[in-house]
């Protein structure tokens, strides 16, 4: 891969790498595509000094045994030894009680991301941090970090004017604007990503909020 489409990547960044796994759930859905977040991660091991690549879920409860988390998705990213932080809600028959569930945890999530990210900043311990996530929330905690020296990236889709004005998927400009750099994910997944009508194992993909991996 030619990595001098990755402006302000480095060997030798010590890096921390941020994933809302349903924010990178939508965009493989908007592209068609599963992104194999093994690959995804390979791709910073190789590529700089990766510090942490720590990914926040929120998925449904299911049926489970003392051997299992509750969801195949979680058991596989502790399996292959991911830095993981699932937050879980139960199924309900009302739609709008597992909707407003599923928000408060989503938030709960983004302010254990910031935390984290804020404290590994302050100890000294990152070069670059690099953003799966479009929460204007991050804003101010990307302003803080570029005080700090640190080097600042949002991962998204490139977008033309028709898509953004159609919403066909959204993200915070004023993030992608506060940000050093901004860079497209199909440049990263290149051809390592499937179909999305792919009958192969989809343990490894970024994973929706409302189904478990099958």
């Amino acid at each position: 891969m030619n990595t001098e489409s990755f402006d302000g990547l480095n060997k030798a960044d010590r890096t921390l790498v941020m994933v809302d796994n349903f924010y990178l759930y939508n965009l493989g859905g908007f592209l068609g595509k599963r992104i194999d977040i093994a690959k995804l991660r390979d791709f910073f091991k190789e590529n700089c000094d990766l510090h942490l690549f720590s990914i926040y879920a929120c998925l449904k409860k299911t049926e489970t045994d003392s051997r299992s988390s509750g969801s195949p998705f979680h058991d596989w990213l502790r399996l292959n030894n991911f830095t993981t932080t699932v937050e879980y809600f139960e199924s309900t028959n009302a739609e709008d009680e597992e909707d407003r569930a599923v928000q408060s945890l989503q938030a709960k999530n983004n302010a254990k991301m910031i935390i984290e990210t804020v404290v590994l900043a302050h100890q000294g311990k990152i070069d670059h941090f690099v953003l799966f996530a479009s929460n204007s929330l991050w804003i101010p905690v990307v302003e803080h970090l570029k005080a700090l020296g640190i080097k600042t990236t949002m991962v998204a889709v490139n977008l033309t004017s028709d898509e953004r004005a159609k919403g066909a998927f959204r993200y915070s400009e004023h993030l992608r604007r506060a940000c050093h750099y901004f860079w497209d994910i199909e440049t990263i997944i290149g051809d390592t990503a499937r179909d999305d009508d792919s009958d192969e194992d989809n343990h490894g993909q970024a994973h929706p909020l409302r189904t478990n991996a099958a």
